[in-house]
């Protein structure tokens, strides 16, 4: 019974440090690739070994220096892949914010990852997207040199506070 009991150990041992050394890879592939080939659009490419097959994988978007509803519309849905289709793509709605908010930013740059996972949720394929908002600040900004002519002369109020003209008041 006692040798039972130590062979039984020995091999939980085993499957623990085999599902430990294998990890996600047991079930997801690496072969997946994610690109962004224009703009906000992801191609999402299977490995040839897939094509003949009809498979589905799940897409998100993840924050990390761009904010969702903010920067970019959040995604987080699936494609099917058909018999014979190699890639599939994505497009993600980036956002303008307004130029108020940007106004004294100069070309502020913003990152979001697009991850593809299989249907057990681990991580097939990811690329990060990089969005710049935000320009320069305007010529005519709150912090440019303004040249200014100040010109004095005499300033005399009457018994009202008004000056002898009558356009201005005095506290």
């Amino acid at each position: 019974m006692k040798r039972d009991f130590i062979l039984n150990r020995i091999i939980k041992v085993m499957l623990l440090v085999l599902s430990m050394t294998v990890g996600q890879n047991a079930w997801a592939e690496d072969l997946w690739t994610v690109t962004n080939p224009t703009g906000s659009t992801f191609r999402i490419t299977r490995p040839d070994s897939h094509v003949g097959t009809t498979e589905t994988v799940k897409y998100r978007t993840v924050n990390l220096s761009a904010f969702a509803g903010q920067h970019y519309t959040a995604v987080n849905s699936e494609v099917t892949f058909g018999v014979n289709d190699t890639y599939k793509e994505v497009t993600v709605m980036e956002m303008t914010p307004s130029q108020d908010a940007y106004k004294f930013q100069n070309g502020t740059s913003r990152k979001y990852r697009f991850e593809v996972l299989d249907q057990g949720g681990f991580r097939l394929a990811s690329t990060d997207r990089t969005i710049t908002t935000g320009t320069s600040v305007p010529s005519s900004g709150a912090f440019d040199i303004k040249d200014v002519n100040i010109y004095s002369s005499e300033y005399t109020a009457d018994d009202d506070g008004y000056d002898v003209n009558g356009y201005k008041s005095v506290g």
